[in-house]
């Protein structure tokens, strides 16, 4: 037993001195390599090759600062303040308690109540309403009646239907030269969507109402029901009409 281990022991000594000469026959037989050959010449830039290349679009990497346009920093401002206005609005889930929620509730029913008090307002004072009924009482929207109030010297036609003896055309020119006159004199605000009796009503607190009221009864008989009048017949409607228009200068001149 002891000479088995003295064989191996033996073996073991004997492999460490042979890899003991390998490693130093390999050390020995390494070679140092030096760079014997000449030194290469060193090149040196022209002095102004650095204006060469800038000069040239290819080798220029200045930056240029974009300036925007006041409509683009508009845009960008107003974009900036929209979304500080959600984030105002609009609380981040993260802090959607209840209260977040009820501020948040609260905001819009404050914007909702700011949009209604301005329609209220702009329905109140109505500034396009000039517009719009202008608009509505143009030339192209006018009524034979609203054509020959605003355009037409009635005058002159109650007299050409007098010549023509054309009474029953007469008295509607004296019909609505009446209405002409209590509209220039803002007694009546006149449409042409009114009627009649809308007129008497607007004159029920003067004293024109009892021969205005008669006036239109006369004239819706003969107009509208397409009723013949002789001279003597529009010689009583015609000094009504005087009499109103004689009410009218008085007041006129008050």
């Amino acid at each position: 037993m002891h000479k088995i281990f003295l064989f191996i022991f033996s073996c073991l000594i004997f492999q460490l001195s042979v890899a003991g000469q390998v490693d130093s026959t390999s050390v020995e037989e390494q070679e140092l390599l030096y760079d014997d050959s000449e030194a290469s010449s060193i090149e040196v830039f022209e002095p102004n090759f650095k204006e060469t290349y800038l000069d040239q679009d290819a080798f220029n990497y200045t930056e240029v600062a974009y300036k925007e346009s006041a409509w683009q920093s508009f845009k960008n401002w107003l974009n900036l303040k929209w979304n500080e206005f959600l984030e105002w609005l609009l609380p981040k889930a993260s802090k959607s308690s209840f209260w977040d929620i009820l501020g948040t509730v609260l905001k819009f029913l404050l914007i909702i109540g700011i949009i209604t008090l301005i329609i209220w307002l702009f329905i109140k004072y109505n500034p396009g309403q000039s517009f719009v009924k202008s608009s509505h009482n143009s030339e192209l929207n006018w009524t034979e009646d609203d054509y020959l109030i605003h355009k037409e010297d009635l005058t002159k036609l109650i007299a050409q239907a007098k010549t023509e003896e054309n009474f029953r055309l007469a008295t509607r020119y004296y019909f609505l030269e009446t209405l002409k006159r209590f509209k220039d004199l803002d007694l009546i605000k006149y449409e042409a969507e009114k009627t009649n009796y809308s007129y008497v009503n607007e004159l029920s607190n003067t004293s024109l109402t009892s021969s205005f009221t008669e006036a239109v009864r006369f004239y819706e008989y003969v107009w509208y029901g397409d009723f013949e009048i002789n001279k003597s017949q529009f010689d009583q409607v015609e000094a009504l009409f005087m009499k109103m228009f004689n009410q009218l200068k008085s007041k006129a001149h008050a």
